[in-house]
């Protein structure tokens, strides 16, 4: 909480946008929101498989998005051919891989944990602006990312405790 809370002081501070306010607010309408699905998959992924899961999860937004886009009348077609790959690009690799590696791992980890690392995205998508686009980090910023991905490493070892003690638990039965 402390490194998101470092980094969303740094956008107020430092922001060119006019409201990063905004920008931060619906950052955490959209954190809370993971959480609830994270929490909702792991008891669905204990009855579904994988693909079972993610074919019932990818099927329902893509109706939901199709209906929003039908309903908000905008433009399904006359994109050019690179916008058409791009969008593609995003569904094989943020969607299927990534989100997919999220939903496969909830059978493994706690939802709790996979929500904690999903907080390390910031931190990936700042050293992305840095590589592509030159983009600078503030010092409150970098101070947040060190204490975000701090406090991922708190929580995988916590994990793996857990995990131990389970294993401890379940050869004493």
């Amino acid at each position: 909480m402390l490194g998101t809370i470092l980094i969303s002081l740094s956008d107020s501070q430092s922001s060119n946008f006019s409201n990063p306010l905004l920008g931060n607010m619906l950052a955490l309408i959209g954190a809370i929101t993971v959480s609830a699905y994270l929490l909702i998959g792991r008891r669905l992924r204990r009855r579904l498989s994988v693909l079972a899961y993610i074919w019932l999860v990818y099927t329902s937004a893509a109706v939901i998005l199709l209906g929003w886009v039908l309903l908000s009348g905008t433009a399904l077609l006359g994109f050019s051919p690179f916008a058409y790959l791009l969008m593609l690009g995003l569904a094989l690799g943020p969607q299927l891989l990534g989100h997919t590696a999220f939903n496969w791992s909830l059978n493994a980890l706690s939802a709790t944990f996979v929500a904690v690392a999903i907080l390390g995205e910031p931190v990936g998508s700042a050293l992305l602006a840095l590589f592509f686009f030159g983009e600078r980090f503030a010092l409150l910023q970098l101070l947040g990312f060190v204490t975000l991905l701090v406090g991922i490493l708190a929580a995988a070892m916590g994990e793996r405790q857990a995990a131990r003690a389970d294993e401890v638990a379940l050869s004493a039965d």
